[in-house]
Order: structure tokens, then C-alpha cells, then sequence
């Protein structure tokens, strides 16, 4: 959920959700990789809040394979525990990604014309043979 300003609070993070990590080693430190939510921990005892300190969460973070250099990445993927929120983006910790632009913005037509007006077989450049059925 968006605040009145517009930016959202961590604690709104939920799993599932996609977030941004700050790679901390390597020598890609310092460069934002994308890593998805499998965990979060609220800061409540027994149901009560304690502080209003963003959450920690565990994240699966896709890395650039081995040009990351990160031996410890199985399959291209990270695991970061207890990571920490930070708006001024420090190694290490995670925040939200920006929002997606509105609007097709590439070069071609094709897919803001499949969009706009639907498919069209006849329009097809093989014919309406598509190859699917």
C-alpha cells in the first residue's frame, strides 16, 4: 500500500514480494541485485509490537552467476538472512524497487498493437500460422 506521499513503509513488505538487495561481497559489492521475500520477522513479543522498526526478512537473491563471484550461490541464488531495511540503500540490506513505468516504451509495435487491438491472424506475416494450436 502506497502512503499519502506515495512511497511505501517496510513494514508493508510481505513474502513473496520482490525487493531489491545490496550485494555486500564480491566484487560486485555495492550493486543492487533482485531477491524475493521467503521470510519476515516482525518485531512483536507475543503478538505486541515492541518498536516500530522495520522488519528483518530472508531473501532469495538472483545473482549475476558467476560474474558476481560468489561461490556460495547455488543455482544462482543467495540466501540472506535477518536482513536489515535501509532507504539509503547500504550493503547488505534491502529495499523496495522502484515502481514499473506506466506505458510501452520500446522501439517495436508488435506487442503495444497486440495489446491495443488484439490478434489479428490475418495480419500474420506467415500467413495465420502461428504454430499454435
Amino acid at each position: 500500500m502506497d502512503t499519502p506521499t506515495g512511497t511505501r513503509t517496510p513494514q508493508e513488505v510481505s513474502i513473496g514480494q520482490f525487493v531489491n538487495y545490496v550485494l555486500d561481497q564480491g566484487p560486485n559489492a555495492g550493486q543492487v541485485r533482485p531477491a524475493i521475500v521467503v521470510n519476515k520477522f516482525d518485531n512483536t513479543t507475543g503478538g505486541k509490537a515492541t518498536d516500530s522498526s522495520p522488519p528483518r526478512v530472508n531473501l532469495q537473491v538472483f545473482i549475476d552467476g558467476m560474474n558476481d563471484g560468489l561461490d556460495t550461490a547455488e543455482g544462482g541464488l543467495l540466501w540472506k538472512t535477518s536482513t536489515h531495511y535501509s532507504p539509503d540503500k547500504e550493503a547488505g540490506t534491502w529495499h523496495f524497487m522502484a515502481p514499473a513505468t506506466t506505458g510501452y516504451t520500446g522501439q517495436g509495435t508488435a506487442v503495444k498493437d497486440l495489446v491495443t487491438n488484439g490478434y489479428d491472424r490475418s495480419r500474420s506475416p506467415e500467413g495465420g500460422r502461428t504454430g499454435l494450436v
